[in-house]
């Protein structure tokens, strides 16, 4: 135990000196929520409407001061004919899966504004008659005349797996796209920044190893933006996950359409979990930079809370 509390020690010394080299660990991964990426921004408070009316009043809090919204449309209204057969047998769930996002922020004398969306354009699940087969075994648990002779352990067994066949996607292909705008006391609203996302992930069902390819388009315009530049951006990754860690090699090539020029990005990445809630992490390879562009780092990760979020 003492010498995996010195690793830990010695992780977190140099993860201070390292968090200054390491480059962004996600470049194979569109975001979660486009609109908050183009306003470089975190907002601490994100509002998820469920229905018509509040998404009214989660638009006027946002535009009124700096705030973030992120709604579903297709969920913002019962759809009791749609049964958990549908959701299964359903490989393109474009309405399904629509999101909305759009964010705010103010200064004293600018405001910017950013929208976008992010929708599952195709998936299809590993196994699908286990998922079916999952259902009609939690709905036959349920399907009892007297409420206090379900086997709530059995069902909530049923549920867990449930759960972690739902994760088991054979291929996932996502769309996103976002744009921001900025409007000062001298100015009405200008856009300076778009970009979009094409996501490919390929998981075999027999062959533990990811694969993920990755399309993307981002500008900087206008005259509110020190420098115009465009990047086009392909990629791909493969990675494989254990119980206790998971390895990912990726690469990604970049074309400057404003220089005229190309570069790359070669990454191998290793997590470690060490103890519950403590992860060890590796990355080494070759940055976009034409200068200092190879790193080698090391940090730790610290997790505070264990439950996972379904």
């Amino acid at each position: 135990m003492k010498y995996k509390l010195l690793i830990i020690a010695l992780f977190a010394l140099y993860t201070s000196y390292a968090q200054i080299v390491i480059p962004p660990l996600d470049e194979l991964n569109i975001p979660s929520s486009p609109a908050f990426v183009l306003l470089d921004e975190s907002p601490a408070n994100i509002e998820k409407p469920t229905t018509p009316k509040a998404v009214a009043i989660s638009l006027i809090n946002a535009w009124e001061g700096s705030g973030a919204i992120e709604f579903t449309p297709y969920w913002l209204f019962d759809h009791p004919d749609f049964t958990f057969q549908d959701f299964i047998q359903n490989e393109k769930p474009f309405w399904q899966t629509f999101a909305i996002s759009a964010a705010t922020s103010k200064s004293s004398d600018t405001t910017n504004i950013s929208v976008g969306f992010r929708v599952q354009i195709f998936k299809q699940f590993r196994d699908p008659p286990m998922l079916d087969s999952l259902a009609v075994l939690i709905a036959n648990e349920m399907a009892v005349m007297n409420p206090e002779d379900i086997n709530m352990d059995e069902v909530n067994r049923l549920v867990k797996l449930l759960a972690e066949e739902r994760e088991k996607i054979k291929w996932n292909v996502e769309l996103a796209g976002a744009y921001s705008g900025q409007s000062s006391e001298n100015s009405g609203l200008a856009g300076n920044k778009l970009g979009a996302w094409l996501n490919i992930r390929y998981t075999p069902k027999d062959f533990p190893v990811d694969f993920v390819a990755l399309g993307r388009y981002s500008r900087q315009f206008g005259n509110q933006v020190p420098n115009e530049s465009s990047f086009v951006d392909a990629g791909g990754s493969i990675s494989k996950q254990g119980k206790d860690f998971d390895l990912q090699l990726e690469y990604v090539y970049r074309w400057d359409t404003t220089l005229k020029t190309n570069y790359d990005r070669l990454a191998l990445i290793a997590n470690y979990q060490i103890i519950p809630g403590i992860v060890a992490v590796a990355s080494v390879g070759k940055n976009f930079d034409d200068v200092n562009n190879v790193f080698t780092a090391f940090g730790v990760k610290f997790g505070l809370s264990g439950r996972k979020a379904q």
